[in-house]
């Protein structure tokens, strides 16, 4: 699944702003949602 298609099949609304800045400058996301951890290997579950 590709990363924009993995927030676009995401329902959390506040999550996708927190991924695409992820994706966008150098950081890591750390959540306990395992949806976004698959969207990236820069989103952390923890």
């Amino acid at each position: 699944m590709g990363q924009v298609d993995c927030l676009v099949a995401h329902h959390g609304v506040f999550d996708r702003p927190l991924v695409a800045q992820t994706l966008y400058e150098p950081f890591r996301l750390v959540t306990a949602d395992r949806h976004l951890a698959k969207c990236t290997d820069l989103v952390i579950e923890i």
